[in-house]
Order: C-alpha cells, then sequence, then structure tokens
C-alpha cells in the first residue's frame, strides 16, 4: 500500500496501526486543520517581504 501526503498517512494508519476508515477520516480532518491554518500576521508580513518562501 502506498499513498502521498494525506494518502501515506492513511496508507501506513491502515496497513500497521489497523485503523479502520473512520479513524483515516479523523486523522485528515484533523491534520488538516493544522496544517492550513490561517497564517498569523507574522507569516503574512514574512510571506510579503520573502516573496512566500519563509511563510
Amino acid at each position: 500500500m502506498v499513498g502521498s501526503s494525506i494518502g501515506g498517512i492513511c496508507a501506513l494508519g491502515l496497513g500497521t496501526r489497523k485503523w479502520s476508515l473512520e479513524e483515516c477520516r479523523m486523522k485528515f480532518l484533523k491534520f488538516t486543520e493544522q496544517i492550513f491554518a490561517p497564517k498569523s500576521c507574522f507569516g503574512r508580513l514574512l510571506s510579503r517581504f520573502t516573496g512566500g518562501w519563509f511563510a
């Protein structure tokens, strides 16, 4: 079983951790909240000055 990004996490969970599909779905929702959280004011400012390279 292989995957990239969240597919890789679910593949590992299904294959090695024996997660259910519902557990994979819940992990996906949790990770997307953390990964795609709104940027802080500092992050937006840094992104503006670096062209998006560091924020």
